[in-house]
């Protein structure tokens, strides 16, 4: 964040004990970051209020503060608010259009941020790295998005903004306050499905992200998305061209890689499987409608295809676990229904191809609800249909019964379900690794809640070549 001057808050709230003219440079929002001259806001959250600290920041050498009163013993300097969450939202918004950043918006029930990774990725190949900056990691609601927007600098043209959910109505906000351009949707399907109550409506909130889109640019979706109708009908209303990306690379995968075409020639692209084929091809198409607004030959996804090759894998995201004797594939960072299809089909046809067994370590799968039961013994049948030699699964016992009983209705494969306590997930991991042969391929998969992950620290899965 660049110096603003305090006058710039007034719109905001109440300046105390300040000249409009003082300097401020730079807002933080961690009381433990905090370093003399900044000005600490104080955010809150559902474990925390940050109006605890105030004594502390100040002690700390902070010349401000931007706080609630009624939150407030006393009148501390700075800018009292009415809400500091809201504010927080509302002067990144402001900064955003400060420093005239075009902003891309990009959202989806899975797959949104490997479609932001490969977006940034291959417009920093273009337009060079200082000029694109993108959200970090997945953080993607109220605080990720301001945070990053407040984390633009001058030498910054273009930012990717990744945008997420878990309730209706919370896309909308972010997209009025980072007015994309440019914006995309990777895919609906039933995530967050228990807050919003069908898949219809899912992709009546992912379609909000439109809400603050500015003219001149297009929404873009891959033509096989589910509720397309929805979509398009929400952006017609909204006058927002749309763009239906055909799925037109071709690609031939290997274990950690696939060889894919473009335009009639031959590009390697490090990220295993048919989901993020499909995600490069819709980012592929996002950037040449960028490009083409920006009057840049398209000519140069050439150049930026070749770079590809040097794509890192993102953590918990079918990396490839380096192992002496399996060949794993960390997938655990989060799921729903589809990204668990997705990766399934991968793992299936490597197994094919190597006539090798694969197994499937699955996590419980989150905010799901009523549906929850039905969703998963969906998952075992299609597990099942893709040849899926085993499994593990760990969740609550409902879900457990559940697995079981649709599972040994269909087949007599190898079954170890568990809860999610560490005790028993370790004990789950230790007879997989037994059942497992040298070999054979595993995929590792589940909701954040269920750290998954910790099959392959504690089933000793983690043996490097």
């Amino acid at each position: 964040m660049i110096p603003v001057q305090a006058f710039e808050l007034q719109k905001f709230g109440r300046l105390i004990d300040f000249e409009p003219s003082v300097m401020i440079p730079r807002i933080q929002w961690d009381s433990r970051k905090v370093e003399p001259g900044d000005w600490f806001l104080c955010l809150q959250g559902e474990n925390h209020d940050a109006h605890d600290f105030l004594k502390d920041v100040f002690a700390a050498g902070a010349t401000g503060a931007i706080y609630q009163k009624v939150k407030s013993e006393r009148e501390w300097p700075g800018l009292q608010v009415d809400d500091t969450n809201r504010f927080l939202l509302d002067f990144a918004s402001w900064y955003r259009e400060l420093l005239g950043v075009l902003t891309i918006a990009i959202t989806g029930s899975n797959g949104k941020t490997s479609l932001k990774e490969l977006v940034t990725f291959l417009l920093q190949q273009i337009l060079g790295a200082e000029q694109v900056t993108a959200t970090r990691g997945n953080l993607n609601n109220h605080f990720g998005v301001s945070y990053t927007l407040l984390g633009l600098e001058p030498k910054n043209s273009i930012a990717v903004i990744e945008m997420g959910m878990n309730h209706r109505g919370e896309i909308s906000p972010l997209s009025r306050a980072t007015a994309p351009v440019f914006t995309a949707i990777s895919s609906i399907s039933t995530a967050h499905i228990e807050n919003l109550g069908s898949i219809e409506e899912i992709a009546r909130e992912k379609v909000s992200i439109i809400d603050g889109q500015k003219q001149g640019g297009c929404l873009c979706f891959l033509k096989n998305i589910h509720q397309k109708s929805i979509i398009q009908e929400y952006a017609r209303k909204k006058n927002i061209p749309v763009v239906e990306i055909s799925t037109d690379l071709v690609s031939k995968s290997k274990s950690n890689s696939s060889q894919v075409i473009y335009e009639q020639r031959d590009y390697i692209f490090p990220w295993p499987g048919e989901h993020q084929l499909q995600n490069l091809n819709l980012a592929t198409g996002l950037i040449r409608n960028i490009l083409t607004y920006l009057n840049i030959p398209l000519e140069k996804i050439h150049s930026a295809f070749e770079k590809l090759q040097l794509l890192n894998s993102i953590a918990g995201r079918m990396h490839l676990h380096p192992n002496a004797q399996y060949l794993i594939f960390d997938d655990s960072y989060n799921a729903n229904e589809g990204s668990v299809k997705a990766a399934l089909q991968y793992i299936s046809d490597l197994a094919q191809q190597k006539n090798e067994s694969a197994y499937l370590a699955l996590g419980e799968i989150a905010e799901l609800g009523e549906f929850s039961g039905e969703i998963h013994v969906s998952l075992v049948d299609y597990m099942l249909e893709k040849n899926i030699s085993g499994l593990l699964f760990c969740g609550n016992e409902e879900l457990q019964n559940a697995v079981e009983t649709a599972f040994r209705k269909k087949t007599n494969r190898w079954l170890y379900t568990c809860s999610k306590n560490d005790a028993s997930v370790e004990k789950g991991a230790r007879a997989l690794a037994k059942e497992m042969k040298p070999g054979n391929i595993l995929l590792v998969k589940g909701s954040r809640s269920a750290r998954m992950e910790r099959v392959l620290d504690l089933a000793d899965f983690r043996k490097l070549t």
